[in-house]
């Protein structure tokens, strides 16, 4: 039943559990979610003699456009892909829906054919966030600080493997079960299953939310346990530069405790509050890939400059950031 599996182990995590003081396991569970975008999926495809046209939503041009040659057999560079404006996304909208079936329509009628998808069709038919059950068993010593961690995360990727991007199918932080802390030894196995369901796709931080719910539940159980302030368990279990993490990388630097700080001063932490009232704590790393990306400028015979750009606008305006940047830069006002 598995879709796809990844394993991870550094350190001797068997004799660090021996040693340990204290070893707690807990079991979590977190449900599907639809990316909530409100804007629906929409496609135009038509035909200009041996050129196909497509107009998406989809975030993914260039993908889409591969996908589109590989499977209707034909070449890449006949099939043109405007992504424009795709609205809401959050993940959810570098999946490949309709462009196929359109491109078909097309082709029969001689006609250009639209789809807009329903919100009931995106529920019924598109991917949503897996649903988790997750595992976690952690040694620490009597103070509360890690030693070793073993973890395995089963994650329902649904009826067939579609909408997940990357090679191994599971969402990209699959084994970030105990992101942001020290953790000397770890075992930790993370497997994607096939379930009699809608198919499960990549969403916004694509595995953090599941693994982040559970590590920081197990963390304030752990401290329950064993009467420690939440927070500064947190604190003595932070990675610190040259300390590694539960991928076993070593970390060059880091801010996690300096923000713990500065949340326990800016919150209030420990001091009285009122009845009815309470005071909870979770935190998450989020890593953002950066990478080089190129523009194609130029100036029209009105003194307008064009840009273009193989980036989509996902809704958070990238293409305004563009416009700005390349107004400061050339010292030319906006509009232009």
């Amino acid at each position: 039943n598995a879709q796809g599996h990844l394993f991870h182990e550094h350190g001797d995590v068997d004799a660090a559990m021996r040693a340990a003081a204290h070893v707690f396991e807990h079991t979590f569970e977190t449900a599907r979610t639809l990316h909530g975008y409100i804007e629906p999926r929409a496609s135009l495809v038509w035909l200009d003699g041996d050129v196909v046209h497509v107009i998406t939503t989809n975030k993914a041009p260039f993908a889409l456009r591969d996908q589109m040659a590989a499977t209707l057999g034909i070449p890449a560079d006949r099939i043109v892909v405007d992504a424009g404006h795709i609205g809401g996304d959050f993940g959810g909208k570098g999946l490949s829906t309709d462009e196929f079936a359109l491109y078909h329509l097309a082709r029969a009628t001689g006609r250009p054919v639209k789809c807009v998808q329903r919100y009931a069709d995106d529920a019924k038919g598109t991917n949503t966030r897996h649903a988790s059950r997750i595992r976690l068993r952690t040694g620490v010593d009597a103070d509360g600080r890690i030693l070793a961690h073993e973890a395995r995360v089963l994650l329902d990727g649904g009826a067939y493997a579609a909408g997940k991007p990357i090679v191994h199918l599971l969402p990209g932080d699959a084994m970030l079960t105990l992101a942001g802390y020290h953790v000397p030894s770890a075992r930790v196995q993370a497997t994607t299953v096939y379930t009699n369901s809608v198919p499960a796709g990549h969403a916004r931080a694509p595995g953090q939310p599941q693994n982040a719910f559970a590590a920081e539940s197990h963390l304030d159980l752990i401290a329950e346990a064993l009467g420690i302030d939440p927070l500064e368990l947190r604190l003595r279990n932070a990675i610190r530069p040259g300390q590694v993490d539960v991928h076993g990388r070593a970390w060059e630097s880091s801010q996690v405790a300096p923000v713990l700080e500065a949340l326990r001063r800016g919150s209030g932490w420990g001091t009285p509050l009122a009845p009815g009232r309470g005071r909870g704590i979770g935190r998450g790393v989020r890593h953002v890939g950066r990478g080089r990306t190129s523009l194609v400028l130029e100036v029209t015979a009105d003194g307008r400059i064009e840009v273009l750009t193989a980036g989509s606008d996902q809704g958070g305006g990238a293409h305004t950031m563009l416009q700005r940047i390349v107004a400061a830069e050339l010292e030319v006002p906006l509009d232009r």
